[in-house]
C-alpha cells in the first residue's frame, strides 16, 4: 500500500556513528527515563530533513521538547469555532512537496501558531489538519502518558521570560535538581507569580 519509500540518513551521537561497538546506542526507555517523551523525540526528528544526517545530543532533544510544549500551550488557548485557513494549507503543501521539507513544515505551523491575523478558531482547524501528517499530539492521538510529561502552562498574561522559568524548573525537576527547582519557584514568587504542581503539569498564577 507505500507508494513511495525514502531512506533517511542515519542519526548520530555527539557527531559519531552508532554502533554497538561504540556503545552510544540510545533506546526510548532511556529518553523516557529522563523525562522526555517518545512524542517529543519525534518532534525533533521532523525539525531536521530526511536527506540530512541528524546529530543527537540530550540538549537538542530537551529544546525540542521545550518547543513542543509551548506549541500545546498556545494551542490550549485557542478558543471558538473556525475553518481551516486555504493560505497556510497551501504553504504547508508546497513546503511538503519540495522534497518532503519537514523543518519548513515546522516553520509554517509556528508562523501560523503566532500569526494574531488569524482567528484562534481558523489556527486550530488549520493546525489539526498540519498534525495529520505531523503526528506530534495537537490532535490529541497519543497516550496519556506521554501527555502529562508536557507540562500544561496557562500562556494568558504570562511574560515570556516567566514561561521560560518555569520550563527551566521543569527541567531542573525532571534530573531531580530539586534544590534548583526550589530556587526558581521561590524567584517566581518574588515576582508575583506561584506555580501549582497539579496531575497534569505546573499550572502558573499570577498573585
Amino acid at each position: 500500500f507505500v507508494r513511495y519509500w525514502l531512506h533517511h540518513e542515519f542519526a548520530q551521537i555527539d557527531s559519531k556513528r552508532i554502533g554497538k561497538s561504540e556503545g552510544n546506542a540510545i533506546t526510548l526507555k532511556q529518553l523516557a527515563d529522563k523525562g522526555i517523551a517518545p512524542i517529543s523525540y519525534r518532534y525533533w526528528l521532523l525539525t531536521g530533513q530526511y536527506r540530512h544526517t541528524m546529530n543527537f545530543t540530550w540538549e537538542a532533544v530537551e529544546a525540542a521538547q521545550v518547543a513542543l510544549q509551548r506549541g500545546w500551550r498556545i494551542f490550549n488557548d485557542l478558543q471558538g469555532s473556525g475553518k481551516p485557513n486555504t493560505k497556510y494549507l497551501a504553504h504547508f503543501e508546497k513546503v511538503l512537496y519540495d522534497d518532503f521539507n519537514t523543518p519548513q513544515a515546522i516553520a509554517v505551523l509556528w508562523d501560523l501558531l503566532k500569526d494574531d491575523s488569524v482567528s484562534p478558531g481558523d489556527k486550530k482547524e488549520t493546525i489539526l489538519i498540519f498534525d495529520t501528517v505531523l503526528g506530534v499530539g495537537f490532535n490529541g492521538a497519543f497516550s496519556r502518558r506521554e501527555k502529562l510529561s508536557l507540562p500544561v502552562v496557562t500562556e494568558k498574561d504570562i511574560p515570556e521570560d516567566i514561561v521560560q522559568h518555569v520550563e527551566a524548573r521543569e527541567l531542573a525537576r525532571r534530573e531531580k535538581d530539586f534544590h534548583k527547582a526550589d530556587e526558581i519557584r521561590d524567584s517566581l514568587k518574588k515576582q508575583g507569580y506561584t506555580i501549582e504542581d497539579g496531575p497534569e503539569g505546573p499550572v502558573v498564577k499570577h498573585t
